[in-house]
């Protein structure tokens, strides 16, 4: 895949970006960066005001990222002629599709690691879940995440941290406080 793709292409597939909104319409912000220069991948935030968090979270997430997979389908077939390729496009050699990577924070204790909350299933925090000292609940854990987010089309997790904190330092700057699984460096790896 990567061979048949313009060097303008591979650079475009290394970038993940954000964008502000909701809009991703022809001439949106995010429209353009996906067809124009195909990047990789989409980070999404409810900071950025991608989706608002309440009932219905789970249907806009939804619908957000079939336009954006469609967005990046399309461009794989059209010549937009808005970057000097060395080779032009044509229908033979068009750009294989290669599906964005859209990717959330959903790290767990709500507010401001989980991304979605709205009609989701609350999760607990890694401290919690560490405290449990049990690796069942972490796959099962991980089994609901993966589960919802993959309904929603997110097909990549940014989270949870796997940091070992074996001296906690309340108060400091940089404290992750309860998103450490603990302080054993073969239970969090576990």
């Amino acid at each position: 895949i990567i061979s048949r793709m313009s060097v303008e292409d591979r650079v475009g597939q290394l970038f993940m970006v954000t964008f502000p909104g909701k809009e991703i319409g022809p001439g949106s912000y995010i429209a353009e960066l996906v067809q124009k220069y195909r990047v990789g991948g989409v980070l999404l935030r409810a900071e950025n005001g991608n989706f608002s968090n309440g009932p219905n979270t789970p249907r806009q997430v939804a619908e957000l990222t079939n336009t954006l997979q469609r967005l990046a389908f399309t461009a794989s077939w059209e010549v937009t002629g808005t970057i000097p390729y060395t080779t032009p496009r044509t229908a033979v050699n068009a750009p294989p599709y290669i599906p964005l990577f859209i990717a959330v924070n959903q790290e767990g204790d709500g507010y401001p690691y989980t991304e979605l909350r709205g009609g989701m299933t609350p999760l607990p925090s890694s401290m919690a879940l560490g405290a449990t000292w049990n690796e069942e609940n972490a796959e099962e854990i991980g089994r609901i995440v993966g589960r919802e987010l993959r309904a929603l089309g997110i097909n990549m997790l940014l989270g949870p941290c796997l940091v070992v904190l074996d001296t906690p330092r309340p108060g400091m700057k940089g404290e992750l406080g309860v998103r450490t699984l603990g302080g054993d460096p073969y239970w969090v790896g576990k």
